[in-house]
């Protein structure tokens, strides 16, 4: 087995423009996310995998482009996991 294949792989980062979706797995929030909000939703958890939008968010169009990111980063992270196993 060559130094490449033992090497970890490395973390999926979201691009510049998805800087708020930094630190967000498919169990964790993004790091700027706390109990005073979502950095998705601006109130309530609007993780894909966990609170998903409320109905009063699926009429924000920004909102619903922000959760459209998020799980589109979720995806890529799982395919970077499967490739890695």
């Amino acid at each position: 087995m060559t130094d490449e294949r033992k090497a970890k792989p490395a973390v999926t980062q979201p691009a510049a423009d998805d800087a708020f979706l930094i630190g967000m797995t498919d169990t964790a929030c993004c790091r700027d996310c706390n109990e005073s909000g979502c950095v998705i939703t601006g109130d309530v958890c609007g993780h894909p995998y966990k609170g998903g939008l409320h109905a009063k968010h699926q009429m924000q169009k920004d909102v619903v482009d922000r959760y459209a990111r998020a799980k589109n980063f979720l995806k890529h992270q799982a395919v970077d996991k499967q490739r890695s196993a």
